[in-house]
């Protein structure tokens, strides 16, 4: 077992006073001492979404971003909020047996509630309104910040595209805009998943609640054991969240008699329940052009023009107002060629990425070529080049990958 990072004392056990209201110095203690020393050791083992599987339940096997198909979505018990339908299912099981064991004495009825008595607080939350609520923030900053010298540079939806794509490309320096990068920021919690359920409201960064109010619970150990034994793992920040524990034994076990069938495997289970987020990028950003220059216009529908009306008097000008017009999804696709669209999306994932040594000139013809070769014909022609590109860029956090090789020859 590694060595603690402080030497802490026995009233520090029994108080841990963690919150984000501490200084630095006294922050990292305290989290040093929950991380470390608070919640119990042994099995069975929690899920530290913190510090271990940030990403759990937001990238597939192959570490792409994906989102939940919500069609496979179905209400809690007791409750208006969502989960995937097998997890509600064994929730609802996991629920029954904890009422049952209070009910037969198993469980200390004299504590707290929140280990006997369990009620969802909150269940699947919507990455695409997430993303949307992000991508509307933008559009303030666009309007209010970057276009305020670059008002009369804007005559149509043809020269609105050149500005929109470096704002984009400014933006996503500091924070991703594609949504397959924007999902895995913390911006984005793993709620998206439709695997996890909060059975309370209490402050993440308050470590006295979480002692106070589970960990401290005389309940905690059936609450955890039983939890496990119906397929789920408890949070070690937050002990409130239960995220079912894909492909363990026992969740295997749950999900047979559950899931339709041909039976959930781990090589069909991404596929039938989530789709990658990097097929609806660029869709994505069709959208988000036009609508923000359509917004843009209803705010300011006009541009000024200066002009000289009389050549004998040259220090004499006119302004000239000039009406800009609405584009379509039409008008989009006609100002956006596909291999436009595959160049941006490749210099927005180099920037994404902060920079690699890889030869964008390179991918782009690759892209092209697949593009125009159509190696997959379940996707269209974009897709298929956006796929190669999304092989090229994908963020690979836990291990290597083939994709070294790929990386290696780009870089050259």
């Amino acid at each position: 077992m590694p060595k603690n990072t402080f030497n802490y004392t026995t009233s520090d056990l029994r108080n841990p006073r963690g919150s984000n209201s501490l200084s630095s110095r006294a922050m990292f203690y305290q989290r040093s001492l929950y991380k470390e020393a608070i919640y119990p050791v042994g099995a069975p083992a929690p899920l530290d979404t913190w510090y271990r599987s940030s990403l759990y339940g937001k990238i597939d096997r192959i570490q792409n971003s994906i989102t939940l198909k919500e069609r496979r979505l179905k209400p809690l018990p007791d409750s208006s909020e969502l989960a995937i339908d097998f997890v509600v299912d064994c929730f609802s099981n996991f629920k029954a047996h904890m009422q049952k064991a209070a009910i037969t004495g198993k469980l200390n009825t004299t504590t707290d509630g929140h280990l006997r008595d369990i009620k969802v607080a909150h269940g699947w939350r919507s990455a695409h309104k997430i993303y949307s609520s992000y991508i509307d923030s933008l559009f303030g900053v666009f309007i209010g910040n970057y276009m305020t010298t670059r008002h009369n540079d804007v005559k149509d939806f043809p020269t609105f595209v050149p500005i929109m794509k470096e704002f984009l490309k400014t933006t996503a320096a500091k924070i991703p805009v594609t949504k397959t990068n924007y999902m895995l920021t913390p911006y984005v919690n793993q709620h998206v998943s439709g695997l996890m359920i909060d059975i309370s409201n209490l402050d993440a960064g308050n470590d006295s609640q979480k002692y106070k109010k589970f960990i401290s619970n005389p309940n905690f150990d059936t609450y955890r054991t039983c939890a496990k034994n119906f397929g789920f793992l408890v949070d070690k920040n937050m002990p409130w969240i239960l995220t079912f524990d894909l492909f363990s034994k026992k969740a295997k076990e749950l999900m047979i008699p559950l899931s339709p069938a041909p039976y959930l495997t781990p090589a069909n289970f991404f596929t039938k329940y989530y789709s990658p987020v990097w097929q609806d990028d660029i869709l994505k950003f069709k959208t988000i052009f036009r609508t923000f220059y359509n917004q843009y216009i209803n705010l300011i529908p006009f541009y000024e023009e200066i002009i000289h009306p009389c050549i004998e008097c040259p220090h004499k000008t006119e302004i000239i107002q000039h009406d800009r017009f609405f584009t379509t999804y039409e008008g989009v696709r006609d100002s956006i060629s596909d291999l436009d669209w595959i160049k941006f999306y490749i210099e927005i994932r180099e920037i994404e990425a902060h920079g690699t040594s890889l030869n964008k000139d390179l991918i782009m013809r690759r892209a092209k070529e697949i593009y125009n070769v159509v190696p997959n014909m379940r996707l269209s022609p974009l897709n298929n080049a956006l796929s190669y590109v999304n092989d090229i860029y994908r963020n690979y956090i836990y291990q290597p990958t083939y994709a070294t090789m790929l990386l290696r020859e780009l870089s050259t």
